[in-house]
């Protein structure tokens, strides 16, 4: 695929190849393995797989297999090579473009090729089918190019690394703004569940009551829709950790698995800042159906009874026993 002077070539010889190794070991060591900064810390274990011969044979045995072929290819500007891609599109599944490495070369960076490019290879791929597209990435610096090219946080995998993507009827996190407060306040909930939780229009005062604890709130979304909101607090008293102050969905998502989604995105969100260790939320404890979420997702009771509210448990999520779960599920 040609525009311009740009071209997007298709990898089809041992000597392209080998240049494509040699760039991506490059860029693994310069921008990945050296500024591995968000999800869980890449170890020595990960780096000898990431570098290996068993791992170029892998990845290799993809570029030619039949169904859902991975495309190695050279990105190339007045025919010198000026970095690289490595793309799958699952045609046979769900039509998900996942791209497992792109690299602008650093003396080519600057100029925007990177957002041409990608958009070259976007363009390309939903002719062909391709739905909507992931990626991992390891670094802020990547995270904030990706989210500028249409990309979402959609929490983090089963190996630790951070999900982007584009596909828009996931359940999506966005931050409040004098350009979607409206929204959050014109969500609707039940009088069982005003029994728990603040208004929408008292969660946004809460933000600014609690203004010297750090709180954050989030908007959740699916699709188009608005369908609730959520606040996070910083809890500064040993120990220290975060505090879920307020979770709600509004009265017409209830019930589709949407609380589970949105609780689960907050979490890796919080995962990945990682400021504390625990993440606490304080339930009632005639809230059957928020208990069975949180402890669902592995939030634990302290047995601890604050004198002030005795009617409410206190559950804890530790991000340690997150650790060992991901480290388990890595297996080289």
């Amino acid at each position: 695929m040609k525009e311009n002077n740009l071209e997007i070539k298709i990898i089809n010889s041992r000597e392209e190849l080998d240049l494509l190794w040699n760039m991506r070991d490059e860029y693994m060591y310069r921008d990945i393995l050296s500024n591995d900064k968000i999800g869980l810390e890449i170890t020595e274990k990960d780096r000898e797989w990431l570098l290996s011969p068993e791992y170029r044979d892998y990845m290799e045995k993809l570029f030619f297999r039949n169904i859902n072929k991975a495309y190695p290819v050279l990105l190339k500007k007045e025919k010198k090579v000026v970095g690289f891609c490595i793309y799958c599109t699952y045609h046979s599944e769900d039509g998900k473009c996942f791209i497992v490495e792109y690299c602008i070369l650093p003396k080519y960076r600057g100029n925007k090729l990177g957002t041409v490019f990608f958009n070259m290879i976007k363009e390309t791929e939903v002719l062909k089918g391709a739905k909507y597209f992931e990626l991992n990435v390891s670094n802020k610096r990547n995270m904030s190019f990706w989210m500028k090219q249409g990309f979402n946080f959609k929490g983090i995998d089963k190996y630790g690394s951070v999900i982007l993507t584009t596909e828009k009827d996931s359940i999506l996190l966005f931050n409040l703004d004098e350009n979607n407060w409206l929204d959050i306040i014109s969500l609707k909930l039940s009088e069982e569940q005003l029994r728990y939780v603040s208004s929408p229009l008292g969660v946004l005062a809460r933000g600014y009551i609690y203004r010297k604890y750090n709180p954050i709130i989030f908007g959740i979304q699916k699709g188009k829709e608005t369908i609730g909101v959520l606040m996070v607090r910083d809890i500064y008293e040993r120990p220290e950790c975060y505090e879920l102050q307020q979770f709600l969905i509004d009265i017409k998502y209830q019930n589709k698995g949407y609380g589970y989604k949105a609780l689960k995105l907050i979490l890796d969100y919080l995962y990945i800042e990682r400021k504390y260790d625990k993440v606490e939320v304080c339930v009632k404890k005639d809230n059957t159906n928020a208990i069975k979420l949180y402890k669902k997702i592995d939030f634990i009771d302290t047995e601890y009874v604050d004198p002030k509210v005795e009617d409410t448990y206190n559950l804890v999520f530790n991000f340690k026993d997150l650790d060992k779960i991901i480290q388990g599920n890595k297996d080289y």
